[in-house]
């Protein structure tokens, strides 16, 4: 009778028992839980890797801590639906101070070149990816293009600085968001309060952001808001919309923006058609020629709009270097 008891009890008491807790932070995936050690100096690109592939083919978040997560080799991201999340951006002159994320990028030895974070590069589209609360900083004379995304679609960085140091690379950008193959197009994608600094190219012209058709598909409706560039790699470029030889690249927007440089810097050269300027700032406080030049190609469809600083006169299809001063009170189409 007592065992009868006994067992009803302990029935009963299972059947109130609540359920087995669920995994703190479902899809979440702590960067330091793989054996990262975020000191700046020991190689931390195998444990990102590992967080990015346990994400798997639904998604995920990968989370940072604060400190300097050095990489040797490139890290990629070619499955949709995966942000990259840190605890906040680092000044450029405090990385060490541990008061933010920094993903730094340190090729091995003689290595130079290479691609610190690649985001698509596949046959289909790659989308709904994001950075958000960090820094990518790219090595001294050893990094090519800092952030490379190639068919990516509706992906989102927020808060982010891209810190390029001078690469050897001609060509080479902070951010450069491209097309590369016709079944991978790119489209949809926003970018908010980034700071992007290209710094001086020893191999040639350097970008701060650049944006590129190179297939017969397209690059379009790319929303750049709240950001601000800092290009002292002359003569390249605050922000290169490149002409598409094939396929489209257009339809681009920046809003409340600011293009700072230095003498030899070209400013932002527009030659997609169809992109707008609307409340944006284009400076250069060491005198140097920060231009806003929209070529035939790119006045096809152009909007500006409360631009602050100068011109050029190619904007009313001018060919001189004469400068407006001042602000450009009149939204206006660029024809």
């Amino acid at each position: 009778m007592r065992a009868s008891v006994w067992i009803l009890g302990l029935l009963a008491a299972s059947a109130c028992a609540p359920p087995a807790a669920a995994p703190p932070w479902p899809g979440h995936y702590f960067v330091d839980d793989f054996g990262a050690v975020h000191d700046g100096t020991t190689d931390d690109g195998p444990a990102i890797r590992a967080a990015i592939a346990a994400c798997g083919a639904t998604g995920g978040v990968v989370v940072f801590g604060p400190g300097v997560y050095a990489f040797t080799d490139s890290l990629v991201i070619d499955a949709s639906s995966v942000t990259l999340r840190g605890v906040g951006r680092a000044d450029a002159k405090e990385l060490e101070s541990g008061r933010g994320t920094v993903l730094y990028h340190r090729p091995r030895g003689d290595a130079v070149g290479g691609t610190a974070l690649l985001i698509g590069h596949r046959d289909v589209p790659t989308v709904a990816c994001v950075l958000r609360d960090l820094m990518l900083r790219g090595s001294t004379g050893k990094t090519g293009h800092l952030l490379w995304m190639a068919g990516v679609q509706y992906c989102h960085l927020e808060r982010v600085d891209l810190f390029h140091n001078a690469s050897v690379q001609s060509g080479s950008a902070a951010l450069l968001v491209t097309c590369e193959r016709e079944t991978a197009p790119t489209t949809g994608c926003w970018f908010e309060q980034l700071h992007v600094f290209a710094a001086k190219n020893a191999g040639g012209e350097g970008h701060a952001i650049r944006i590129a058709c190179r297939a017969a598909g397209y690059v379009t409706d790319l929303n750049f808001l709240h950001v601000k560039t800092n290009n002292v790699a002359p003569p390249g470029k605050a922000v290169w919309i490149e002409r598409a030889t094939e396929g489209t690249n257009a339809n681009h927007r920046f809003v409340s923006c600011r293009f700072d440089g230095t003498a030899g810097a070209t400013g932002v050269l527009v030659e997609g058609p169809r992109c707008s300027f609307l409340a944006c700032t284009i400076d250069n406080p060491t005198g140097g020629d920060v231009l806003l030049e929209f070529t035939e190609s790119g006045r096809d469809g152009a909007w500006i709009g409360n631009i602050d600083g100068a011109l050029r006169d190619a904007l009313a299809g001018r060919e001189g270097a004469a400068r407006t001063q001042g602000t450009s009170q009149a939204t206006q189409s660029v024809e």
